[in-house]
């Protein structure tokens, strides 16, 4: 009953949580109908994983660890349409183009 439950939570929020990976341990049938997923405040460096979450549109990933922007390939499958990528090392990249600064937040 409980992954019936979450099956139709919409919204999570597992901010400030020391969260290090993505990776969904068993079933992951909870993640697919969540559309906001705020992961904001953990530790996050990889964002594998993610793509069993296949309903977020609203994904907050602010300060986290996430430093190469090939991450970013493993939203290509979501119906993401917002980001926030604030105070993770890929946006304080010394140098880093401005204009590529500005999409990522």
């Amino acid at each position: 009953e409980g992954i019936a439950v979450m099956g139709s939570l919409q919204e999570a929020d597992f901010s400030s949580n020391r969260i290090t990976t993505l990776e969904v341990d068993g079933d992951s049938a909870g993640l697919q109908a969540v559309e906001v997923l705020n992961l904001s405040n953990n530790q996050i460096a990889s964002l594998s994983g993610i793509a069993k979450a296949t309903a977020v549109k609203t994904l907050n990933l602010a300060q986290n660890q996430v430093a190469a922007l090939g991450e970013l390939k493993h939203l290509a499958t979501l119906s993401v349409t917002d980001v926030d990528l604030r105070d993770n090392p890929i946006i304080e990249e010394p140098g880093a183009d401005p204009v590529r600064t500005e999409l990522l937040i």
